[in-house]
């Protein structure tokens, strides 16, 4: 098992034991709320995505629902091997991927019936998720050739 050295623990996306059960029920309420419709209205706009992320973290750190962009947050977040778009290109990605967003929601919903509908909708999910955290696998590349100091 590998070990961790105290300056290795990152407090942002380190939880405590409370934190995590804060998370879950904030989870919970999030997809019972999208379970009831709350959010059918809304259409898939930064401002659902930074209204959920706020409502997720609420109490638990302060930058939920907040985009990176000039001025504000870090330059580039690191996700394990994925490093983001630079925050003043937060919004302008965020909103096409939205945009692409709701074409494959609208697509997504019109199969209603097909059999893998709801498999479908998940990965949809996952997939906009972490397009919002990461960047695309073209730029992962490009970071990934080159040197730390670049």
């Amino acid at each position: 098992m590998a070990s961790h050295d105290a300056e290795d623990v990152d407090p942002i996306r380190t939880f405590s034991a409370e934190e995590k059960r804060r998370l879950t029920e904030q989870l919970q309420a999030l997809t019972e709320a999208a379970h009831a419709g709350k959010y059918s209205n809304e259409g898939i706009r930064p401002e659902l995505l930074c209204k959920l992320h706020r409502e997720l973290f609420s109490g638990v750190r302060d930058h939920g629902g907040k985009l990176r962009c000039r001025g504000w947050g870090q330059e580039y977040l690191n996700f394990g091997p994925n490093r983001s778009s630079h925050r003043n290109d937060v919004l302008k990605e965020t909103q096409a991927l939205c945009e692409k967003g709701e074409v494959k929601a609208r697509s997504i919903v019109s199969s209603k019936s097909a059999h893998d509908y709801e498999l479908e909708a998940l990965t949809f999910a996952l997939k906009v998720a972490r397009g919002l955290h990461q960047d695309s696998p073209i730029r992962r590349r490009q970071w990934s050739n080159r040197s730390p100091a670049a």
